[in-house]
């Protein structure tokens, strides 16, 4: 048998692979990957994360994504201050938190070391003269909080994107503190006499964004969540045909929480030095600023801000009626219609049944 001569190789080789390098020019080029974002490092356009996803436009402009229950806030208002408000939207019972239970304070979003901050600023002491280094002495000589602190997640030009579910979904009240105290029974019923505080935790697998609650307006924008605090004596149980106990399952307490951001009021409040004959509450604040012949504490009245629409007489309608609503739920009195006007510039109206608080 004959063996192949060495140059019938050689040719047959170099003919196979001229055939395969003629197959790979001709083959369509496979498409490059695009690179992916670092870990951490924001997105470059806000359309790359809100791509799809419902834009509510408003006071602070937001985003709510369905598919993850996820609420993205736009954000270009950068040191300007507004009214942080936060509630507690359903009620505990039995002697714990009650519903409308609220705090407020004014706060603005600054930008620091590419980190967004919700910062409050400390306005129990404070220089009211115009000039700077005053203000800058007094500020820099008392601490402040910073209520969160968010990591962005897109940055366009002046534009932040910031996640804001986070900061929604947690406990805003401070619920857990007040659930496990020692005088508060009705969800320990079952722990026995003398029992020891059982602390409650939240439960985020149990809490989420609440979109109907969710809302938007010109001045304010409206947040909304459910929330779960689970714990409790491991001893309550549910008992059988019900208890005292609030919640069903003493272990699972389930509340809504409200966050609402509010824009100031616009300038022309007059304020009204406090005098405790007056009757009204009063306010306070160090003034560090103020002349040494006059008190460092400055007190202030509490009141609503009206305007008369006659500024001669000595009695006028206001400009804008200070209007209460009442709940719906509330019970009719025998004086009278659900709407009526009251002296001093107020109204009593009961909200349209579609109103919420938010609205």
């Amino acid at each position: 048998m004959k063996r192949p001569s060495l140059l019938l190789i050689t040719l047959l080789a170099a003919s196979g692979l001229a055939t395969a390098q003629r197959a790979n020019k001709n083959a369509p080029a496979a498409a490059t990957a695009p690179a992916a974002r670092p870990a951490g490092q924001p997105a470059a356009t806000l359309d790359a994360v809100t791509k799809g996803l419902k834009k509510t436009e408003g006071y602070f402009p937001y985003y709510y994504d369905e598919k993850t229950g996820k609420v993205y806030l736009e954000l270009e208002k950068f040191d300007q201050e507004f009214l942080y408000f936060s509630s507690l939207t359903d009620g505990v019972g039995q002697g714990g938190p009650e519903r409308g239970a609220a705090s407020a304070a004014v706060a603005k979003f600054v930008r620091t070391g590419g980190k967004v901050f919700l910062l409050e600023p400390n306005l129990n002491f404070r220089a009211s003269a115009p000039g700077p280094d005053e203000q800058r002495a007094v500020e820099s000589a008392f601490a402040k909080s910073i209520i969160w602190g968010f990591a962005p997640v897109a940055i366009e030009g002046s534009k932040v994107l910031l996640d804001l579910t986070p900061f929604l979904v947690r406990d805003s009240q401070k619920l857990t503190d007040q659930l496990g105290r020692r005088n508060f029974a009705g969800l320990r019923a079952g722990a026995g006499a003398g029992a020891a505080p059982a602390p409650y935790r939240l439960d985020e697998t149990r809490s989420a964004v609440y979109p109907d609650n969710t809302k938007n307006f010109p001045r304010n924008t409206e947040f909304e969540a459910i929330v779960t605090f689970v714990g409790g004596p491991s001893s309550a149980g549910r008992g059988f045909g019900g208890g005292p106990d609030i919640a069903p399952d003493p272990n699972a307490v389930t509340v809504r929480m409200h966050q609402s951001f509010v824009a100031l009021p616009d300038a022309g409040y007059q304020s009204r030095l406090f005098d405790p004959r007056s009757g009204f509450n009063q306010f306070t604040y160090q003034d560090f600023s103020a002349p040494m012949t006059e008190p460092l504490v400055r007190r202030y009245t509490r009141r609503h801000r009206l305007a008369k629409k006659d500024p001669t007489a000595a009695l006028s309608d206001p400009v804008t009626p200070i209007t209460y609503y009442i709940d719906r739920g509330a019970r009719p009195t025998s004086s009278g219609p659900s709407s009526r006007a009251a002296p001093g510039g107020t109204k009593r109206l009961k909200p349209p049944a579609t109103a919420t608080p938010s609205s």
